[in-house]
């Protein structure tokens, strides 16, 4: 299939494509056209990861725009372009979002998807037998980017070339990732990733992200990575520039891949990503790819030599504690070492992960060893997950295997420090790399089962100790099995209200299978949903606290009024205050007897606003506090203890902002007084993060969980769903306290996955990747399953 390239050097694009060639428009398009001597012109407005179907065939999918005046394409200008076969290959490695393309030899079809997405009735599709060739116009690359200068308007955020930033000011950034570090404990409380950006200005920028949550620094996974940096203050180092947090900042991370998919990655809740940062994205891909150097070729276990430093990408299949201060991984990547290497003796029971899966790959396998700082971060390991471990040394010793001979044996070491970068970095599975290693490990497991069946196995003295559950309380109800009426359709051909974004290459395992398969593995079902819990959506919403790992419910409106008249009702009456930090004033209630109110206002001349403004209140009720929240920017409950105000306890929120509360961990918070918080008068510390961590308080989030029954015919099975509920639903789960429409739309989501008046076989099929985990007590093991890598269809 041929796809040609036109430059813009050579004219205008319709010039330049043949002249017995006619343009179609949208409103021409349909199914008993022909469209031989004719071309459709369009912006490609979205692209897909390219596919593999059922059938072995390839998919490739865009979305394209009649090119109109303004800053985007209008949805409904907008037409599914489905590539097939070796035209979706080609197409799928070279076509990105914002290219322009002439297109011709496709037919037209009804799209199956017009009613949800908005979009043209028809779709077109091009496959090989048809002949067709695709246009792409090429603009000539210039050696200069502008980030704050762009052909097209962007609202909302202006990015600052870094060849123009002054220290003291907040900025915006997009840049190239030259150099980093895995994130890493600090001397004090919080963690820190160290990373060294570049863009086509021509300028680097080393920044210092510091987070006492791991999990919030930038997900930054090699040398080339795109970031995004949202509020990044500029200050000076040793007359170095230097970037750091400023209030509200915020990371977004992308493949720096050229053609890899524009997938954010961040931690953030909510974030915006616009058609225009898809288009610097691959701008900033394009440049680098031409002007940085090119990353090392990657180095494998199959040729890896001694005495080596490399960066290992990696599935890690099991691991055990050696001592305090040392971990043991075993890790594989699809080759096998050619060099004798040590395999690590650990204490039976030691070892986590599946004893069969593990002797089966025992040929493949490589044991490394971790020191000091990083072994806290393998143990956190998840066995399965996919992994960077940078700077990973391979040590050579003399190993005797006779008395005559000695031979080199090698070990596997990551040393302790983050000096040349060293650490682990957990990658996600839509990154490019972890789905070129998926598809390597894919063909040697097929291999290997050519050769081995594991059922048939022998013991390797593995105890194969199950990996203990985030939530010992998830623990999945049983039912007896209901059987699925006949369906008028094949399952295959039944649209699906949910999909899987990644393990497109596993089959679909039935219920009953799974149930009697070991843990822990991953599957990808197709099923019906039978019943989820709980019914009220609101108690969907728990607490959650990442240190401890404890659920909480979060107390509702009654619930906090009886705490707040109770809290009243006990306390001594309230006297004021003169404090350094603040002033203090009584409010009289009216018509009422009750316990006076008494707000504090923090002392700052900066805030000019109440919208500024963080206020201390003894004595109100919910209702109260509410509306103040209106006009303050934030409120935070105190009492008075003497001559000092504290937080008085953790069964009410500590901060509340607008209508969104925030709740402290009872177990991990250390409550310190609020005399002399001075913190808390900067006028960058209205951020939750802040005000806690100068409370002593270790903030809760908030987490969507819920159990879903499924039903495929041959079996039920209880999955739960939570820490990728925000993913699936495409909604924040604190939204759905603080928001109506939020919540609605939740309501309206899971009544059309599991629609409550109907019968079990008109409910619609979901498509879902799961995993399965072992839950021990001290008596029994129960094996739990979750959902992961899986979204619900837009407007489904």
């Amino acid at each position: 299939m041929p796809l040609l390239t036109l430059k813009d050097s050579d004219g205008a694009f319709e010039a330049q494509l043949p002249g017995s060639l006619r343009r179609l428009r949208l409103g021409d398009l349909h199914p008993s056209m022909d469209s031989a001597g004719r071309y459709f012109l369009g912006h490609v407005l979205l692209n897909f990861p390219t596919t593999i179907l059922g059938n072995g065939q390839m998919l490739f999918k865009a979305v394209l725009a009649e090119p109109v005046t303004g800053t985007s394409p209008p949805k409904t200008s907008a037409i599914n372009t489905v590539f097939f076969g070796a035209v979706a290959e080609e197409c799928g490695m070279f076509i990105r979002q914002g290219d322009l393309l002439a297109i011709t030899g496709f037919k037209c079809s009804e799209s199956p998807s017009a009613s949800k997405d908005g979009r043209h009735p028809f779709q077109m599709e091009l496959q090989e037998e048809n002949a067709p060739t695709v246009y792409v116009y090429v603009k000539a690359q210039t050696t200069t980017f502008m980030l704050t200068e762009p052909s097209v308007p962007k609202p909302g955020y202006a990015y600052t070339p870094l060849s123009k930033l002054q220290v003291g000011t907040i900025v915006n950034v997009f840049a190239v990732v030259k150099h980093f570090k895995a994130p890493f404990r600090t001397k004090g409380t919080d963690y820190c990733s160290a990373v060294t950006i570049v863009d086509p200005s021509d300028v680097k920028l080393t920044c210092n992200i510091f987070n006492g949550n791991c999990d919030a620094l930038p997900k930054i996974s090699k040398i080339g990575d795109i970031v995004r940096f949202h509020r990044l203050k500029i200050q000076e180092y040793k007359t170095e520039k230097q970037g750091t947090p400023g209030a509200g900042f915020s990371s977004v991370t992308f493949d720096g891949t050229v053609g890899a998919a524009v997938m954010p990655r961040t931690s953030s809740k909510s974030f915006s990503f616009s058609y225009e940062d898809s288009t610097t994205v691959t701008a900033l891909r394009r440049w680098a790819s031409a002007h940085l150097p090119p990353p090392p070729s990657p180095v494998t276990l199959s040729t890896v030599q001694p005495m080596a430093y490399f960066d290992l990408t990696c599935q890690l299949v099991g691991k055990a504690e050696v001592d305090c201060c040392t971990f043991l991984l075993k890790v594989w990547d699809g080759t096998k070492c050619l060099h004798p290497h040590t395999k690590v003796r650990v204490e039976t029971g030691a070892l986590v992960g599946d004893e069969g899966f593990i002797y089966k790959l025992r040929n493949l396998t490589v044991d490394v060893l971790v020191f000091d700082n990083h072994a806290r971060t393998a143990e956190s390991l998840m066995v399965g997950c996919f992994i960077r471990i940078n700077s990973l040394h391979v040590k050579s010793q003399t190993s005797n295997i006779s008395e005559e001979v000695e031979t080199p044996c090698l070990d596997f070491l990551l040393h302790g420090g983050t000096g040349y970068g060293r650490g682990i970095t957990i990658l996600p599975e839509s990154n490019s790399d972890v789905l070129e290693l998926q598809r390597t490990l894919d063909l040697k497991l097929l291999d290997l089962d050519d050769h081995m069946n594991i059922e048939e196995a022998p013991s390797c003295g593995l105890d194969g100790t199950a990996m203990e559950p985030t939530h010992k309380e998830l623990v999945p109800m049983s039912k007896d099995p209901v059987s699925l009426p006949s369906v008028s359709l094949p399952r295959c051909q039944q649209s699906s209200a949910t999909v899987i974004t990644a393990h497109h290459h596993m089959n679909t395992t039935s219920l009953k299978d799974i149930q009697n398969m070991k843990a822990p593995q991953k599957y990808r079902i197709r099923a019906q949903l039978m019943e989820f819990e709980p019914q009220r959506i609101n108690e969907s919403i728990k607490l959650y606290c990442s240190n401890c790992q404890s659920l909480q419910d979060v107390p509702d409106e009654e619930e906090l009024d009886m705490i707040l008249q109770n809290r009243a009702a006990t306390a001594v009456k309230p006297g004021l205050l003169n404090l350094a930090l603040c002033r203090s004033s009584t409010v009289k209630r009216e018509n009422q007897d009750g316990s006076p109110v008494v707000l504090y206002f923090l002392k700052c001349g900066r805030w000019e606003t109440p919208q500024d403004r963080l206020l201390m209140i003894e004595g109100g009720t919910m209702q109260e506090i509410y509306q103040l929240s209106e006009k303050f920017h934030s409120v935070v409950p105190v009492t008075t203890e003497g001559k000092h105000l504290s937080f008085p306890d953790f069964s009410a929120p500590f901060l509340i902002q607008g209508k969104r509360c925030y709740y402290g961990c009872r177990r991990c918070s250390s409550l310190k007084s609020i005399q002399d918080r001075y913190v808390l008068t900067e006028k960058d510390s209205l951020d939750p993060d802040v005000i806690s961590r100068a409370l002593g308080i270790v903030l809760l989030q908030c987490v969507l969980v819920m159990k879903l029954t499924f039903n495929d015919g041959t079996d039920l099975l209880d999955a739960y769903l939570w820490d990728t509920s925000e993913q699936f639903f495409h909604i924040s789960a604190a939204e759905v306290l603080s928001n109506d429409a939020v919540r609605e739309k939740l309501q309206g989501i899971m009544k059309k996955l599991c629609p409550p008046e109907a019968k079990l076989e008109d409910h619609p099929w979901l498509e879902c990747c799961i995993k399965s985990y072992n839950v021990k007590d001290e008596i029994n093991s129960t094996i739990c399953y979750q959902i992961f890598d899986t979204v619900v269809v837009e407007d489904a």
